[in-house]
């Protein structure tokens, strides 16, 4: 009875959850839409608003509810001119909601087009250097694994950015043991032996997590 209770109380709680993550994205939407009206705009307190939103966005509300905050985030940002916070406005919003959600996509989209899509960009915020924790959220996010699948099922494209980032990945020794955990050793030696496009930089990152 006890068990039953605690599965009732979760279960109810994610349905709670569920709706205020709706509810969210749109009231974000709303007043995404109310920021066209000058009026609208020079009677609200933006810097409040800004504050609300970023505290929302990097909440653990559902990730399909934050394309509006981010949205309305960047708009009412761009509106209100600087705000003062530890990351920059468009920042706080790659990291919270859009590597989160490139993130999710890599792992379970079952169209190779769109997992192309979204290694390419995620590549891309790694390699202009846009955030600096990005390694932390492929590991928390359990990605690792999916990256390592894309490298044997994905095309060219895909390929090549998965390797970037896995090499970027391993240059902190501590993800070592993630890589060789998910599989990436086996993988890249297939490569390498099949003479498969981008085997050179599939061989750099076998030595370096086989030095």
């Amino acid at each position: 009875m006890e068990s039953d209770a605690e599965d009732q109380f979760y279960e109810a709680y994610a349905i709670e959850f569920e709706e205020a993550g709706l509810a969210i994205s749109a009231a974000s939407r709303l007043l995404t839409i109310l920021l066209d009206c000058e009026q609208f705009r020079n009677k609200i307190n933006a810097p409040h608003f800004i504050d609300l939103l970023r505290g929302i966005l990097r909440s653990n509300i559902p990730l399909r509810s934050k394309d509006w905050v981010a949205a309305c985030l960047l708009k009412l940002s761009s509106l209100s001119g600087s705000i003062t916070s530890v990351y920059p406005i468009n920042v706080e919003v790659t990291l919270y909601e859009t590597i989160p959600r490139l993130l999710e996509q890599i792992k379970t989209s079952f169209s190779p087009e769109a997992q192309e899509t979204a290694v390419v960009e995620l590549n891309r915020i790694i390699s202009e250097g846009v955030v600096d924790s990005t390694d932390e959220a492929i590991i928390s996010e359990g990605a690792i694994s999916s990256l390592v699948m894309l490298l044997e099922e994905g095309s060219d494209r895909a390929v090549e950015a998965s390797l970037a980032i896995l090499h970027n990945l391993s240059m902190n020794n501590e993800n070592h043991s993630a890589l060789v955990a998910a599989g990436a050793v086996q993988v890249l030696k297939r490569i390498v032996l099949a003479n498969r496009p981008h085997w050179e930089r599939a061989l750099l990152l076998l030595r370096i997590l086989q030095p």
